[in-house]
């Protein structure tokens, strides 16, 4: 509750930028989720490797989904997205 007693909202307000954003983000997280596939299935793959090759992989992972974070934060924020390259 808050001060005056009344309940606070949770629900989601809408966003001042309009289904832009929402396309925006949803293809960002889509191209996210793609690559991590990719890298998982890497990671997963029952095969001889070499040295550091897993943590490397495990490293891609991460820098995608930093890629994705920066990317959706820029596009709430209103500022124009950062243009990142993917993982290949």
């Amino acid at each position: 509750m808050t001060s005056v007693g009344r309940r606070a909202s949770l629900r989601p307000t809408a966003s001042p930028f309009g289904e832009d954003v929402h396309d925006e983000v949803i293809g960002s997280l889509d191209e996210c989720i793609a690559a991590l596939a990719r890298l998982r299935a890497e990671l997963a793959a029952s095969r001889p490797v070499h040295p550091g090759e897993r943590r490397a992989t495990v490293l891609a992972a991460i820098a995608v989904a930093e890629r994705f974070a920066v990317h959706a934060a820029h596009t709430l924020e209103g500022r124009r997205p950062v243009v990142l390259e993917a993982h290949p």
